[in-house]
């Protein structure tokens, strides 16, 4: 059950930009806050994956009065959430991955916003989970799935369709088996398809690279792209995936859902 090896590399690399380009994840944060707003306030929430701050930030909002454990496997992006909020005595600033989660006393809610579509195998990573909730324990959680960045995939293989990307993001029913096999009560589920705009394919491909996107197993082949390749994904981009207004969009395929430890 991990992460793959390059992502605390790539996110740490990318703590100081992700902020500037992470407003599809401030959205993912802003529903899975909705999924909880009538919750009880929780004695203990476990963030993980909190990267920069994004849902922590919200959950410190709703949730005054509770002591949060924000965990991600990166040390920048930990720094960089510490950093944002020195004020916030309440959180506890945590680096390490979901093979370290703390469990004594167990948690009363478990969170996590843009993140989880990262480890695998998915159904180890929910296990895990199950483990350090107490019972009528909360996890609500907001994920993308396998269809995210299709028109990037798309363009990928016109321009290179010999070097297929090693891995894609987990699909819906995957997480959804996943989740019900971890001892994890289902409450509600929702499926939502997210778009951003860029002003070209240029500066949505740097918009992903200082967000940590590049260079895992679901952008690469493990051959780089030519030069000749990379003007042409652009090419076949900017002029398949406009906006009327001038631009181009990407879609973010997303899973939100709320389950209930028994």
């Amino acid at each position: 059950m991990v992460a793959s090896s390059s992502i605390p590399a790539r996110f740490s690399a990318a703590a100081a930009t992700y902020d500037r380009h992470a407003s599809i994840q401030r959205t993912v944060a802003d529903r899975v806050i909705e999924l909880v707003a009538d919750a009880p306030g929780p004695g203990r929430i476990l963030d993980i994956g909190s990267g920069t701050g994004i849902l922590t930030e919200k959950l410190v909002q709703l949730f005054p009065e509770a002591s949060i454990t924000a965990l991600d496997i990166s040390p920048q992006m930990v720094e960089q959430g510490r950093t944002r909020f020195p004020g916030a005595g309440n959180v506890e600033w945590t680096v390490g991955d979901i093979r370290d989660l703390p469990s004594d006393p167990p948690f009363n809610m478990v969170a996590s916003s843009s993140s989880l579509h990262w480890v695998t195998p998915i159904d180890d990573a929910f296990r895990a989970i199950a483990t350090v909730m107490c019972p009528g324990a909360r996890f609500v959680f907001g994920m993308m799935l396998a269809d995210t960045l299709a028109e990037l995939h798309a363009a990928r293989h016109h321009a290179a369709p010999h070097k297929a990307v090693r891995a894609r993001l987990p699909r819906e029913e995957d997480i959804l088996n996943a989740l019900a096999s971890s001892g994890l009560h289902p409450l509600q589920h929702e499926r939502a398809g997210l778009r951003a705009e860029f002003p070209s394919c240029s500066d949505f491909l740097q918009s992903i690279h200082e967000q940590g996107f590049t260079g895992g197993p679901v952008s690469t082949s493990g051959v780089p792209l030519t030069r000749t390749e990379l003007k042409e994904l652009a090419s076949h981009y900017d002029s398949h995936y406009k906006v009327p207004t001038g631009g181009v969009f990407a879609t973010y395929d997303c899973l939100f859902a709320l389950a209930e430890r028994k």
